[in-house]
């Protein structure tokens, strides 16, 4: 099977998070397998093109755009939007290009382009595998080619849609139709994930677990509508680790090798970590540790977990990674081990996240904020019920009161 995986980032050529793991490693798997994959990425500044040869010139969005290809990658370059300091997303100060909008859909574009009969290349995908909201819109834009590749839609965090202005449909080329309760649009604006969502042919997520908590209104982050209206499409697929290299029995960066038949070497690698965090060697006491972006959810989960009220020994946590602007000025970039907390200051500690526990958990979620303005809707009565947005004429405040209300009502015993 022929595949084109279209993604924002790739290790280890440009890599932020557990997005460019998985578009390392499940290429790779895939491969092994026998399919024919090849990555799409744009090339940004750290992405040496020495050894590239151009595949083609195109005139997309208004922009003059080529067609790398590097070993399985194919690359989309673009200088004025790629050829920047920071990463894929920001800047080096954080902030949010002002025009990833135009990024992102240039992105989805080609890899529309490609997956369709108009391509100019030779290889033709069969299947267009897109990751995240910076790709999600590749499957609106492939949606109206006449003869074209299935699509599948990876969401690995709901929270990140990719909300923009209305006003930027033209500037995408998107058609008129798709700024719709049935497309791109979300409380007024326009969503890439919502799109991807709605029509592509296939829905996967990280993990059955995560394709289950996303149908829910807690975790739904606004779009738990319309993935329950597209539930049967929806698969959650365990996400896999690379064996060769996260592999104990070869790891060259632990202080002692072990297997599943000898666990008790293990025990010097937690003495190394102890040692090299100015921590007490205390061979009983839990040390638990995390690698990745550390964000406010996993904070919020952490700070909530079980194992803070059950251990009776001095619990410390370890984070290792990236993580958002906020969270850095909460916790100072050095190497950091956090104390545990006795089980009577966890129980306060969980009681003050009761309401952020209740809240919508993602701050892009319209509910999140509850803006006053009035967002008008044309759809029908029953469409309006299916992709839940608020009645003609009314504010969202005001129609998530009400829903809320009517909710409670019929869940209340007679």
């Amino acid at each position: 099977m022929r595949v084109l995986f279209v993604t924002p980032e790739c290790a280890p050529l440009t890599k932020t998070g557990g997005l460019g793991d998985v578009s390392a490693a499940l290429p790779a798997a895939l491969r092994a397998q026998g399919n024919d994959v090849r990555v799409l990425l744009p090339r940004y500044r750290e992405i040496d093109p020495a050894g590239a040869e151009e595949r083609a010139q195109l005139r997309l969005l208004g922009m003059d755009v080529r067609v790398l290809e590097k070993g399985d990658c194919l690359l989309v370059d673009a200088p004025a939007l790629y050829d920047r300091d920071g990463n894929p997303y920001q800047d080096a100060a954080g902030v949010d290009w002002p025009d990833n909008a135009l990024r992102f859909g240039l992105l989805s574009r080609v890899a529309a382009l490609l997956a369709g009969s108009a391509s100019p290349l030779a290889w033709r995908p069969e299947v267009l595998h897109c990751n995240d909201w910076p790709t999600a819109l590749a499957p609106v834009y492939l949606h109206f080619e006449p003869a074209r590749s299935g699509t599948v839609m990876t969401v690995h965090n709901l929270a990140f849609q990719g909300i923009f202005d209305a006003a930027l449909l033209e500037r995408l080329e998107l058609p008129r139709a798709t700024f719709a309760i049935e497309g791109v649009e979300f409380y007024g604006r326009l969503s890439f994930l919502k799109g991807g969502l709605v029509y592509a042919d296939a829905i996967s997520t990280v993990s059955p677990t995560y394709a289950r908590e996303i149908l829910t209104e807690e975790l739904g982050c606004g779009l738990d509508g319309v993935l329950r209206e597209r539930r049967g499409v929806l698969r959650g697929i365990l996400n896999g680790v690379d064996g060769e290299i996260w592999n104990p029995m070869t790891d060259p960066h632990i202080a002692e090798r072990y297997s599943w038949t000898s666990l008790e070497r293990k025990a010097a690698n937690k003495l190394a970590l102890q040692s090299r965090l100015n921590l007490a060697p205390e061979p009983q006491a839990p040390l638990l540790g995390m690698v990745g972006r550390f964000t406010h959810r996993r904070a919020s989960i952490s700070s909530r977990a079980p194992w803070t009220s059950s251990c009776s020994s001095a619990l410390k946590f370890v984070s290792s990674g990236t993580a958002s602007t906020s969270m850095k000025r909460r916790f100072p970039r050095r190497p950091h081990a956090i104390q545990g907390a006795s089980p009577a200051r966890s129980a306060s500690t969980r009681s003050s996240h009761t309401s952020s526990r209740r809240a919508p958990t993602c701050s892009s979620c319209p509910r999140a904020s509850s803006p006053v303005v009035s967002t008008r809707c044309t759809a029908s009565a029953t469409a309006r019920r299916r992709w839940r947005a608020p009645p003609a004429g009314s504010s969202i405040r005001s129609w998530t009161a009400r829903r809320d209300f009517c909710s409670r009502r019929r869940r209340a015993p007679r």
